[in-house]
């Protein structure tokens, strides 16, 4: 003989052991439902399987379908309008806070720097005016010098007919500069 719940030489399994009454969802108590007692197979009679279903098969087991879980209500077109204005009206406030960020204060975006001729011409009056130095002629300062605090660069300058550097020291993130003695 074969064990339970494995194949014999014919490839059919041995019937499941019968269960017991009171074990188990689904199943009656050992007492019953209290109602009459059901029919046992067709006309009161024990079928070739065992105890049958009065009307036909019925799984021990169904499938739920998703009927323990509340569905939701639809959101009216209404609710949807209102949820698509809120997160237009939150995007465009994000967008306004990023921009004013970083193109006005304190700037994030922008990168300023010095405008070369403006330089130039504020470091001849400085030499003429403060060092009193004649001659000042032909002064050259860099492109594109950021305007930060603490930074050094040089100009080139011609006094009475001799290449002179000077040097200057961004004082301030306004834009203001100290320019040292010629040398």
């Amino acid at each position: 003989m074969s064990h339970p719940y494995e194949p014999d030489a014919y490839g059919r399994r041995s019937p499941d052991p019968a269960p017991d009454p009171t074990a188990g969802w689904g199943r009656p108590p050992a007492g019953g439902w209290g109602g009459p007692e059901p029919a046992t197979g067709r006309g009161g009679t024990p079928g070739p399987y065992g105890d049958e279903p009065q009307y036909g098969w019925q799984p021990e087991y169904e499938p739920s379908w998703r009927q323990d879980y509340p569905t939701k209500p639809r959101k009216t077109a209404q609710q949807r309008g209102r949820q698509r204005l809120l997160v237009a009206v939150v995007s465009a406030l994000v967008a306004v806070v990023v921009l004013v960020l970083g193109f006005v204060t304190p700037g994030w975006f922008v990168t300023r720097v010095f405008d070369a001729s403006a330089v130039q011409t504020g470091v001849a009056g400085i030499l003429t005016d403060d060092y009193a130095t004649d001659g000042v002629a032909d002064v050259r300062c860099p492109q594109n010098v950021q305007v930060a605090a603490g930074a050094t660069f040089t100009c080139d300058a011609t006094i009475d007919g001799d290449p002179v550097t000077v040097p200057i020291m961004v004082t301030d993130d306004r834009g203001g500069y100290q320019v040292g003695r010629p040398a």
